[in-house]
């Protein structure tokens, strides 16, 4: 199956984030916010899309170039990587527990206060952080490539944010440099809560009915949708018969199902069997902020990829601009039944983390642990991560052949792709 350990990653910690982020204000406090020195209009800043998540380069108080993941899912910066929070010497000011999502229990991690940070030409000053004790996310086995955090809320909140996934950049503006206008795409009112963007009006058809949701625009998620306190509930969506390991939280591994949401509807748009998790309330305890009402769930990357996305937080919109070549791709998931990750430290060996039961991978005695060397008559090392991912649900029908090794045994396995729900 496709890696989906990005399922709402960070998206519910409890902390006060008013110890972190700013209430959204005006740009003219731009020594704190996000800025930049030279006279232009816009920062580019490139990234690299590993998994559907966005990578873009960062610095905290003058360190070497850092990967972080822009995460619209969080309010707070994290910094994952602990090693670098020594390196940086980096001063505790207090220590935390925080809760997400996950079957374990919190974690430690401590506030940092009075960090600059820096994205290309764009500085921010004074600016509170979390590192945590220990790298229990590891996100570079997951995602394929060494990632040292994650940055949200603290971009986003006084600069008008594009992401373009087709030419792979981040365009920043001051809001009084961004004016509307259709050809831009179209514009949907958004929410902000807890420093997190949610959509209005995305209608999910299921067999029953059709509801418009609140959803959270989660850049930080690999899945397409996930749909909160439906598991379980066949007589509104098709699911799979077994539990998938969907993800990894802050708290420890996501459990739930994997099921198709019958047509989802944004504006003019709509898809068909679109693909969506729906975790297990034991693994996905929903926190949610006190008077709001309804949150259904999250839309992430594989959505969020097929359009040029432009955020602005202050004025409450979110505008949508489809990538033609995109826009109508089949949502597929779960057609091998294999959960890969990627071996430390250059993420270009890969072994098994999990096999679904009653799945092809299954079928052919498929282990956790197994490390593939070659696919599809290539070396593995030929490969991304997220590459292998892509090929392992690109056409149901489509043979992949695998050699493994196990112990000191090596195996040669074929499987064929098929959907699982």
């Amino acid at each position: 199956m496709k890696n989906r350990f990005f399922i709402k990653l960070c998206v519910l910690l409890l902390i006060s984030t008013a110890l972190f982020a700013q209430k959204p204000k005006a740009v003219k406090e731009e020594y704190i916010s996000f800025h930049w020195k030279k006279p232009k209009k816009t920062v580019y800043i490139p990234f690299d899309l590993y998994s559907n998540l966005v990578i873009i380069p960062l610095v905290i108080n003058g360190s070497d170039t850092l990967k972080f993941i822009l995460d619209t899912g969080v309010g707070t910066t994290i910094l994952s990587d602990p090693a670098v929070a020594k390196k940086l010497e980096l001063k505790s000011v207090r220590k935390i527990r925080v809760n997400g999502v996950g079957m374990g229990e919190p974690i430690s991690a401590n506030i940092v206060i009075d960090v600059r940070l820096g994205i290309g030409e764009a500085q921010a000053n004074r600016q509170s952080i979390i590192f945590l004790d220990t790298d229990v996310l590891d996100l570079s086995s997951f995602v394929g490539t060494k990632i040292h955090g994650i940055i949200g809320a603290d971009l986003f909140t006084n600069l008008v944010v594009t992401m373009d996934y087709l030419n792979r950049k981040i365009e920043l503006r001051y809001p009084s440099n961004y004016r509307y206008k259709p050809s831009k795409g179209i514009k949907f009112p958004i929410t902000i809560l807890d420093n997190k963007p949610y959509i209005h009006g995305v209608n999910l058809t299921n067999k029953r009915s059709t509801t418009s949701d609140l959803l959270l625009l989660d850049s930080g998620a690999g899945h397409a949708f996930s749909i909160e306190g439906q598991t379980g509930d066949t007589t509104k969506f098709h699911l799979s018969e077994y539990q998938f390991q969907l993800g990894k939280g802050l708290n420890g591994i996501i459990l739930g199902h994997l099921g198709r949401i019958k047509q989802v509807g944004l504006g003019p748009w709509k898809w068909k069997d679109v693909v969506s998790s729906f975790p297990d309330s034991l693994s996905y305890q929903v926190k949610q902020m006190q008077g709001v009402s309804p949150v259904s769930g999250s839309i992430g990357g594989e959505f969020l990829r097929r359009f040029k996305l432009t955020f602005h937080y202050l004025d409450n919109y979110v505008v949508f601009k489809p990538i033609a070549s995109r826009l109508n791709r089949p949502f597929e998931e779960g057609l091998s039944g294999l959960t890969l990750v990627a071996i430390a430290p250059e993420f270009k060996r890969f072994k098994v983390e999990s096999v679904q039961d009653g799945s092809p991978a299954d079928d052919v005695d498929f282990r956790a642990g197994d490390e593939i060397w070659m696919v599809n008559n290539r070396k593995a090392t030929e490969y991304r991560l997220d590459e292998l991912n892509r090929l392992l649900q690109t056409k149901v029908g489509d043979k992949v052949m695998f050699l493994v090794k196990r112990g000191t045994e090596i195996h040669l396995k074929e499987i064929t792709l098929k959907r699982l729900f």
